[in-house]
């Protein structure tokens, strides 16, 4: 009951400060579950607490009682001040599982209470971002070109009420093919640089079974570069080292520019480790690994025609200039003018796209365009392929809502649950060592001796427990950078770190915060049984045992 008011409390101030809209449903079979897997576990506890107690050995008189205790006790012979060696000694001998325990608890609950905190703080950014997001666009896609829609579908979808223009490009993926596409000449058989990209590539894309040998790229995808793109086309003539960039060639699909930039074999897996070659500069070059260059003894000329296969047709193309510096585009290997690929897939009687977006007025009545869309893509593709961004952006917003929910009653739940546990865990301990402290008032340490004294016992604890807490962090940081922007060395990880500033920004101030709130925590727990034992007199001390 408090842990679910403390949920509701949070959530009523992260709805009314982010100004979000919360829908909830109770489902009662859930919470049944959930109540019942609670009862088997505490009935197991009790149980477990019940044959432990059955098991103890009972004494019979106060003497034998005294003298148990007296075997784990220093031996007090004269008042001495405790110091922190003192007291991190006594805390070793004689409860270390206590301890370790009370560790191990305190770091479970700072690494959730950072990943939460941290979490919390991303989907709060996402969804201020995404609250801004419209998305008025329809979008068609589909991997097959030859599945793709016309110039003349185009402008039929642009005369519905409330579509605005369209925004259309072409390309190939073989995602789910059995065959890649491979581009292939005579005169790289013997070459390293084509082998080594081709069997790195082969792999990255679970291509089965790899060639160990071979005189040919491979591709799990390639795009089209529309007339369109001047910029871009500006770009490949500056680039060109050998040959030229003809144009109208290129757009009519009968040129290509071939990149043989040099490369290096990189990790860009996420959560794997997953090679691939990666084109690199002088400067994004890691150290200390090959860097593989197109020098050949019979390099390949402007002029001369290479072999484009793919699932969908074989076409050879003329190479028109040849690119040795990084791609800028993101380019592998190769760009052609989206002409070709119509060519390429036996379709150049008609202009097909199969990447179509279609903006849309935030005035439109979106009722009837929704229907009129459906309707118009059901008669094509049966409404394959076809997405409202506008329904996307709001699952993501509605899905970034319940994470931020999520988060909140994770970290006041795990919260509420440790301060419980600690409190009933230290008024415990000292309870059970009420007779010592009233022993050590009678040698003459005084309140504050022993209120210092157990103090010193978490001092220690709480450096060791930071310190450990925020090593699982950062290993936890470390692991979730790698999976964003794949380091594979300790230059491309500063690269990381310093392209991600604000990421680390939120992650040091969540350590900060599960830091303080968990060490606040343990500061009350501790200080308020210590008070309460010690405005007891020593007698009283002395005589409750229980």
């Amino acid at each position: 009951m408090i842990g679910s008011a403390g949920s509701i409390a949070l959530l009523s101030i992260v709805k009314s400060v982010m100004g979000i809209s919360v829908f909830y449903e109770i489902k009662w079979l859930n919470i049944l579950q959930i109540g019942g897997a609670c009862a088997i576990v505490f009935v197991i506890g009790y149980l477990g607490m019940a044959m432990q107690v059955c098991m103890m050995e009972i004494m019979s008189s106060y003497k034998e009682d005294s003298e148990r205790y007296e075997k784990k006790v220093l031996d007090i012979k004269r008042a001495e001040y405790h110091t922190i060696k003192s007291m991190v000694k006594r805390n070793r001998r004689f409860y270390r599982d206590r301890i370790g325990f009370r560790a191990g608890i305190s770091i479970i609950v700072i690494v959730i209470s950072a990943v939460c905190t941290y979490l919390f703080i991303k989907s709060e950014s996402d969804y201020r971002f995404w609250k801004e997001q419209k998305g008025y666009n329809y979008l068609f896609q589909t991997p097959d070109l030859t599945e793709g829609i016309s110039d003349v579908d185009i402008d039929n979808i642009k005369d519905i009420p409330g579509i605005e223009t369209a925004e259309y490009e072409k390309f190939l993926n073989c995602s789910g093919k059995e065959q890649m596409i491979t581009i292939s000449w005579n005169g790289w058989k013997d070459s390293e640089y084509v082998r080594t990209y081709r069997r790195y590539a082969q792999v990255h894309n679970s291509t089965e079974p790899y060639d160990k040998e071979g005189d040919y790229f491979t591709l799990n995808e390639i795009r089209g570069v529309s007339p369109q793109e001047k910029e871009r086309l500006s770009g490949y003539q500056d680039a060109v080292a050998d040959g030229e960039l003809d144009e109208d060639a290129f757009n009519e699909g009968e040129e290509c520019i071939l990149f043989l930039s040099p490369y290096q074999i990189r990790d860009v897996g996420t959560d794997i480790i997953d090679k691939e070659p990666v084109y690199i500069d002088p400067e994004g070059s890691v150290e200390k690994r090959h860097i593989y260059t197109y020098e050949e003894d019979n390099p390949i000329q402007p002029g001369t025609y290479i072999n484009i296969s793919s699932p969908w047709g074989t076409r050879k193309i003329k190479v028109g200039g040849i690119i040795y510096a990084a791609p800028q585009y993101g380019e592998q290997v190769i760009a052609v003018g989206e002409r070709f690929l119509d060519k390429l897939c036996g379709i150049e009687d008609e202009n097909l796209y199969n990447s179509v977006r279609f903006p849309y007025s935030e005035d439109a009545d979106f009722e009837e365009m929704d229907i009129a869309i459906a309707d118009f893509f059901s008669t094509m593709h049966n409404g394959e392929g076809l997405v409202n961004e506008r329904n996307i952006y709001e699952e993501i917003r509605g899905q970034l809502v319940s994470d931020i929910f999520r988060m909140v009653v994770i970290i006041t739940a795990v919260w509420l649950l440790y301060l419980l546990i600690m409190y009933q865990g230290n008024a415990g301990h000292l309870n059970y060592e009420r007779k010592r402290i009233g022993i050590l008032q009678t040698l003459g340490i005084s309140k504050s001796d022993l209120k210092k004294m157990y103090y010193y016992e978490y001092l220690y604890e709480s450096v060791i427990i930071t310190g450990a807490g925020a090593l699982i962090c950062s290993a936890w940081f470390v692991f979730r950078l790698r999976v964003a922007t794949s380091f594979d060395s300790m230059k491309t990880f500063k690269l990381a770190v310093m392209s991600n500033t604000g990421d680390l920004s939120d992650f040091a101030f969540s350590v900060l915060t599960a830091v303080v709130v968990c060490a606040g925590i343990s500061l009350i727990t501790i200080y308020v049984p210590v008070k309460r034992i010690l405005r007891n007199s020593i007698i009283t001390n002395i005589r409750r045992l229980h």
